[in-house]
């Protein structure tokens, strides 16, 4: 058996190409299918903001029941079954037992 060393890509000379203004945080971010998803903690609860890749213009957001909007939450992109996955994880045991990943297609 031959074993193959793992590649790295570093990147040394990054700059914005756009830039979406807002002053709500960002949680999380995902791109799939010419979409770049971004989550964002708002006060009321946390929402997916979906934008077009090519003029970074928004599309529509996506509200995911049940998303605690002051926990620990990330998502990420699976093009293999095209979905969204988003993680809602709170602080310790003790704040919230119900910790879950949620998937949205």
């Amino acid at each position: 058996m031959i074993m193959e060393p793992e590649s790295c890509i570093f990147v040394t000379d990054a700059k914005p190409i756009a830039s979406i203004d807002d002053p709500n945080p960002v949680r999380g971010l995902a791109a799939l299918d010419n979409k770049l998803y971004v989550l964002r903690k708002r006060p009321e609860k946390d929402q997916v903001y979906v934008y077009d890749t090519k003029d970074h213009k928004l599309q529509h957001n996506i509200t995911v029941p049940g998303l605690h909007p002051d926990m620990y939450n990330n998502l990420t992109e699976c093009a293999k079954e095209n979905c969204l996955f988003l993680s809602d994880f709170g602080e310790n045991v003790s704040v919230r037992s119900n910790r879950k990943v949620q998937r949205v297609r």
